[in-house]
């Protein structure tokens, strides 16, 4: 009698492993306003800043989240000639009572918090928008490939 019992738990264990490792990671639409870390995982390109487009600038910001690790990276040339990159943590949150994702950040090597909690929406799931609360700040960023020169 126990030995069918440790049997069927073992085979119950089994069963629920083997689902959970084939289970998908993709990004799908839902219905559901709660974003998840996996959906934003991916490199992002600044597109629009406050309404500028940088589309087609040589000024560049590009931004990766590691949805397992919770990191990110940054590679920008907005404020040098030269490309700078900095990295740090990031976490996200859906705020029940404003109904919204917060996205919160900190970056590695002393430079502290980001400058703004940000309010994060997904249009489909190549553009995500990131507005300051408490703010009038609004970045635009589409899914992207990071260039071989800054790998």
């Amino acid at each position: 009698m126990m030995k069918n019992i440790t049997k069927f738990i073992l085979l119950l264990a089994m069963t629920v492993l083997a689902v959970a490792c084939n289970s998908k990671t993709t990004p799908q639409e839902t219905a559901d306003p709660v974003l998840s870390y996996y959906k934003l995982a991916g490199t992002w390109k600044l597109a629009e800043w406050n309404g500028v487009s940088y589309d087609n600038s040589i000024t560049y910001v590009y931004l990766t989240l590691d949805s397992k690790e919770q990191t990110f990276t940054l590679y920008s040339n907005m404020d040098s000639y030269y490309p700078e990159v900095r990295s740090g943590l990031f976490d996200l949150e859906y705020d029940y009572d404003l109904q919204y994702n917060v996205l919160t950040g900190y970056y590695d090597y002393s430079f502290g918090f980001f400058q703004y909690d940000y309010r994060v929406l997904l249009e489909g799931n190549d553009t995500m928008i990131w507005m300051a609360i408490g703010a009038n700040d609004k970045c635009v960023y589409k899914r992207s490939e990071l260039p071989e020169d800054l790998k």
